[in-house]
C-alpha cells in the first residue's frame, strides 16, 4: 500500500514568483516594506515611553528628588512626558532613506532652538541619558514576522 502526494508545478511557481515579487520589495525598500518598518518602530519606540525603558533593557534614569516633587505636584508622573513634545515629536514619516539605510529622526527643541531630543537620547553634561530612539527585540521580531508574512503574500497591518 501505498500513498501518492502530487504537487502543481503551477501553484508551487506562483507561490515562489510572489516571493520573489516581494522580496524585490524589501531589497528595494519599497512602499509595502517601508510600511511594516515605520509601524513597527513607531510602536516600539511609543512603548519605551510607556515604559520608560532603556536600550539596556533598565529604565530610564529617574528625575531628582526636587524635579520629581515638582512635577508630581503639576500631576506629571511619567518622565519625559509632561509636555508631550518630545514623544510628539516622534512622527511616522520623520525618516529618510539612504542606500541600504532607514534613518528615523525626532526633531523635538525647545523653544530657544535646544536641541532636545538629541540630549535625551543621548545624555550629555546636564541631561541624563534616556535613550529612546532604539529598536528592542520584540520590535525586531515584529518586523521579521511581517516580513515573513508580506513575502508569503499575506495581508499586513491591514493591508
Amino acid at each position: 500500500m501505498s500513498v501518492e502526494a502530487i504537487f502543481s508545478y503551477d501553484k508551487c511557481d506562483k507561490f515562489l514568483s510572489k516571493i520573489e515579487y516581494n522580496y524585490k520589495d524589501v531589497e528595494g525598500f519599497g512602499k509595502g516594506f517601508v510600511r511594516i518598518l515605520k509601524l513597527a518602530i513607531y510602536k516600539d519606540i511609543v512603548e519605551h515611553f510607556e515604559k520608560e525603558q532603556a536600550s539596556g533593557g533598565g529604565k530610564w534614569k529617574p528625575h531628582s528628588e526636587a524635579y520629581a516633587k515638582k512635577f508630581s505636584s503639576l500631576g506629571y508622573q511619567q518622565i519625559l512626558q509632561r509636555s508631550g513634545h518630545l514623544k510628539g515629536g516622534f512622527l511616522l514619516n520623520n525618516y529618510r532613506l539612504k542606500p541600504g539605510s532607514f534613518i528615523w529622526f525626532n526633531r523635538a527643541k525647545t523653544k530657544k532652538g535646544f536641541p532636545y531630543a538629541y540630549a535625551h537620547n543621548e545624555g550629555g553634561p546636564k541631561l541624563p541619558r534616556r535613550d529612546f530612539m532604539w529598536l528592542s527585540r520584540s520590535g525586531m521580531r515584529n518586523i521579521e514576522d511581517q516580513v515573513v508574512r508580506m513575502l508569503q503574500g499575506e495581508k499586513i497591518n491591514g493591508r
